[in-house]
């Protein structure tokens, strides 16, 4: 159960090798039989490169692929169903990159549009689950940390939404999506999580707005993961009601101070060459940043772009201060972000600091 209680996080730009490291020091081997097949669930929710914060770096399913042949999987499958308006999953797979796998691996795509569905029911609401995410062995959630126009947050739970017809998608968005996103994770039951923080859409989840965090994190409960990686963009977990749903019908436990942070290449976090979308051009205009690391700086932009929003407080004229380069400065007026400023009389705490805890800050200034 401890195990359970676990998350990783990696940094850098080698996408595919910081994927491998995670599942090496998680010791995913321990769970690998070479008879069992796999299912790995990317967030393909339409035909957009991943640069745009939307859809799963093909490179973390690679990494995963050749992790899983290095232990002797041979049964390895790739399954999603796009969203409503994507007719043809196919065309996702094509645009994403994952076509290419083919040619490198022997493994199989699947459109779950076209796929058998297995029948459930519960708390009244009807469940069409496609056969090979419950036939499978292992399956593998590989999620995009996202916001979202309806729940807030997209992440590992909301991203099994791709398991079932499209039919379903409609009516349980006329349920209001949260209870039966809930519900849906009471029957199926991802073995591993696998979650793409690398570029994530700041808001929307068809992607736009993407920011840069060049982060990949790892675990095994899927609202422990979600509860967690809401503040990093900036929101309480009680402010997602599907977590708040899925705590009631004992999907998983909500982080806590019991919740282990294991932390790879923390001192490797990249802090070059920034992907910054027209929404966080617009922010920066609040920001002095220097050397900024992108998880720290990433941080920043989903706090920034909330207080935007509700125009809930005044600088004052003063630009936030980020970056290695203010390490030792000293300033009894200046605001900073990250340890980097800790020898700053306001500041906000952490390598990184997390979206909910700078955007808490911001908002004490009035």
């Amino acid at each position: 159960m401890k195990k359970k209680e676990e998350i990783y996080i990696n940094y850098g730009k080698d996408i595919e090798q910081m994927t491998i490291d995670l599942m090496k020091k998680a010791e995913i081997s321990q769970d690998l039989k070479s008879d069992m097949s796999v299912v790995i669930k990317p967030n393909l929710v339409l035909s957009s490169h991943p640069k745009n914060g939307a859809t799963t770096h093909v490179e973390i399913v690679e990494g995963i692929i050749k992790y899983l042949q290095s232990h002797n999987i041979v049964d390895i499958s790739i399954a999603e169903g796009a969203w409503i308006g994507e007719k043809n999953t196919l065309n996702a797979f094509k645009v994403c990159g994952y076509t290419e796998l083919l040619k490198k691996y022997d493994l199989e795509l699947i459109d779950t549009k076209k796929e058998d569905t297995m029948d459930y029911e519960i708390k009244n609401i009807k469940f069409r689950v496609s056969k090979i995410f419950q036939e499978t062995d292992y399956l593998i959630n590989v999620p995009v940390l996202k916001g979202h126009c309806q729940t807030k947050l997209t992440c590992c739970l909301k991203n099994l939404k791709g398991c079932i017809p499209d039919k379903d998608k409609r009516y349980y968005h006329s349920l209001g999506l949260n209870e039966p996103i809930a519900l849906l994770n009471t029957i199926l039951k991802p073995n591993l999580h696998i979650i793409d923080s690398v570029c994530g859409d700041l808001t929307f989840e068809e992607g736009g707005n993407p920011i840069e965090s060049n982060r990949i994190l790892l675990g095994y409960d899927g609202l422990l993961l979600d509860s967690y990686c809401c503040r990093l963009i900036a929101y309480n977990p009680e402010d997602i009601d599907y977590i708040n749903y899925g705590v009631k019908y004992g999907v998983g436990k909500l982080f806590n101070e019991n919740t282990r942070i294991i932390e790879l290449n923390k001192d490797n976090k990249p802090n070059k060459d920034f992907l910054r979308s027209d929404l966080a051009k617009e922010l920066e205009k609040y920001i002095d940043e220097d050397s900024a690391c992108s998880p720290c700086y990433a941080g920043l932009i989903f706090a920034l772009s909330k207080v935007n929003n509700s125009h809930e407080i005044s600088l004052n004229n003063r630009k936030i201060k980020i970056g290695q380069s203010f390490r030792g400065k000293i300033s009894n007026k200046d605001l900073g972000v990250g340890d980097c400023c800790k020898n700053f009389s306001n500041h906000v705490k952490g390598c990184p600091p997390n979206g909910l805890d700078i955007l808490n800050y911001l908002k004490s200034l009035n």
